[in-house]
């Protein structure tokens, strides 16, 4: 049974006016109200994610550090730290499905105790003896 009440109301999507059977109907056909809903959940979403991105990441407070945070730190790319943690050039803890890198080990590969002492460049010696061509073939 439809209602016999008429009701002028105005759209809340596209603004047009247009006749209401029910006090709660808010839009003017159901295109109105699937973008109206589809825009209300697009908000969200973005309100969501932008949440999440104006929360601090504090790389401060944990003894260890993932690659990515690592990455950040460095100022390098993701692939570039897993490609130093395969050379072995950064000490890492690897578990099931997780790397963790330890904040004291990065620091340290930094303060300078461990890098090697610039030493002069040898010369090199020049070559005195030597086979000629002619020598080579008769070998």
């Amino acid at each position: 049974m439809s209602s016999t009440i008429e009701i002028t109301k105005t759209c809340e999507w596209c603004h047009s006016v247009f006749t209401a059977r029910k006090c709660t109907t808010r839009y003017c056909s159901k295109r109105c109200a699937e973008h109206a809903y589809k825009d209300a959940k697009r908000k969200e979403h973005v309100a969501k994610e932008q949440a999440k991105a104006n929360i601090p990441q504090n790389l401060d407070k944990s003894p260890f550090i993932s690659p990515g945070q690592c990455a950040r730190l460095l100022g390098v790319s993701r692939r570039s730290v897993y490609n130093y943690l395969a050379a072995n050039s950064i000490p890492c803890f690897q578990f099931k499905g997780k790397t963790l890198i330890s904040r004291e080990s990065l620091n340290s590969l930094f303060d300078g105790s461990h890098l090697y002492e610039l030493r002069p460049a040898k010369e090199k010696e020049a070559i005195t003896e030597f086979y000629t061509t002619k020598e080579v073939l008769e070998k």
